[in-house]
């Protein structure tokens, strides 16, 4: 997705993004890396010696400035790189649903693998029990569904900054503000629909999995917890411990004034990417994989034309714009992250008609 930095940045539903921790290294050393690649444009100094000059101590910065010609991949670092992606998943949690359900579902990363193949083995109380002293142990064969093969999808976006910006003193902070906003709104909006995957993207968790009926409740709050209730026990049997929730920011609010304690006891996230609709899903997070590659990938341009679209489909159709005649510059990042769901049954939603 290609669009003009205010554009990027913009999300009014959004909290302000949080600083990243310092013990997030890798993900600082990205930052400073894309701040200094913008730099080096701006003032014609290579960005690894930007890096070095203005984060002395950062050598992870330094390391990925001068790793980045334009472009490259950063094979070169893969120490490095096996610690960003889990890192910046876990930086996005303030603001997107996907990273709460990737830190407690199960994490694998690519390595040198071109796919993975994940089984599922469904909870069964009978393949276990109590066994008498010397008796024999009964042997169970657990219900395994079909392998789940999942292959390397990269998640990408553009940032253009004008030269204003990266003239700013706070031209690390803009990158970041508008880094962590478009990832997390991409990974969201991907994560929650109900398209099938293809060669670009991995399926949606709702793919396949139709709504179930909202209760008919006229009462509001009845309707709140019946609908709540019902999506809990859709995914129960899977779930090692209480579903993630998810609505938009407003239909949050909505729960929370008519469960002013309660709502806070269940595990919910309000999303953007549900802005505008009234649905509700349950989640069991221990039923998805998400898998990181290595090749992560930075560039930047101050030459280039974009298409300012937001689902560009021909580069010829469309309006442009000249990076060089508006004197911005844009930066292109290239994360790879993919995911799978392991069962069916991990997944409930239902379009709230009655809260």
């Amino acid at each position: 997705m290609v669009a003009p930095f205010p554009r990027v940045v913009a999300g009014a539903e959004l909290s302000p993004v949080r600083d990243v921790p310092e013990s997030r290294s890798a993900v600082r050393s990205l930052i400073r890396a894309l701040t200094a690649m913008a730099l080096e444009h701006y003032r014609g100094i290579p960005a690894g010696k930007i890096a070095q000059q203005r984060w002395s101590g950062d050598q992870g910065a330094a390391y990925l400035a001068r790793a980045a010609t334009q472009p490259a991949d950063l094979a070169g670092t893969a120490a490095l790189v096996r610690r960003l992606m889990p890192e910046f998943v876990q930086a996005l949690a303030s603001q997107s649903a996907a990273a709460k359900i990737f830190q407690d579902g199960l994490q694998l990363s690519f390595g040198r693998d071109g796919q993975i193949s994940v089984p599922t083995l469904l909870g069964d109380p009978t393949l276990a029990s109590f066994v008498q002293e010397g008796w024999p142990i009964p042997v169970v064969q657990g219900a395994v569904q079909p392998l789940t093969t999942i292959t390397p999808k990269k998640l990408a976006c553009v940032i253009v900054l004008t030269a204003e910006m990266v003239a700013s003193s706070n031209v690390e902070a803009l990158v970041e503000d508008a880094l962590f906003r478009s990832m997390a709104l991409a990974l969201d909006k991907v994560l929650l629909d109900s398209n099938v995957g293809d060669a670009s993207r991995p399926a949606g968790l709702r793919a396949g999995i139709a709504a179930i009926t909202p209760d008919p409740s006229p009462d509001s709050l009845a309707a709140l917890i019946n609908d709540i209730s019902n999506l809990y026990l859709q995914v129960a049997p899977v779930s090692f411990g209480p579903p993630l929730f998810i609505t938009s920011l407003a239909r949050s609010l909505t729960a929370q004034l008519l469960l002013p304690h309660g709502w806070d006891e269940i595990k919910h996230v309000g999303c953007v990417a549900l802005r505008g609709t009234t649905d509700i899903m349950a989640v069991a997070p221990n039923s998805v994989v998400a898998v990181y590659g290595n090749d992560v990938e930075i560039s930047s341009s101050r030459e280039s034309s974009l298409q300012m679209e937001s689902a560009p489909t021909n580069l010829m159709d469309g309006p442009t714009r000249s990076l060089f005649q508006t004197d911005c510059i844009a930066i292109r990042l290239k994360l790879p992250v993919t995911w799978a769901l392991r069962t069916p049954g991990a997944v409930a939603w239902l379009t709230a008609s009655h809260w």
